[in-house]
């Protein structure tokens, strides 16, 4: 389950650095016409989700990270292998 939400994290990021590349190459082309807001508007709301992905997929590998340490010391812990 843990690593199931981790690849869909990593996933959604993925998806919003696509969209990013996209809408920036549609806001280029129409920031001169009176469409150009519109795509500025756009870009800002792929950007900010790509933020917002990549802050929760970076959360999630830390959480990971910790989790596994959390692991490894328990085993040690267990096996008698560390002086508390």
């Amino acid at each position: 389950m843990f690593m199931f939400v981790q690849m869909l994290s990593a996933v959604a990021f993925v998806d919003a650095l696509n969209d990013v590349r996209k809408l920036k190459t549609q806001y280029d082309q129409a920031k001169y016409f009176s469409s150009g807001d519109t795509a500025h508007i756009k870009l800002l709301g792929a950007q900010r989700n790509t933020w917002i992905s990549g802050t929760g997929c970076g959360l999630w590998l830390i959480l990971h990270r910790f989790r596994t340490l959390k692991k490894q010391l328990l085993d040690l812990e267990i096996r008698g292998e560390l002086d508390v």
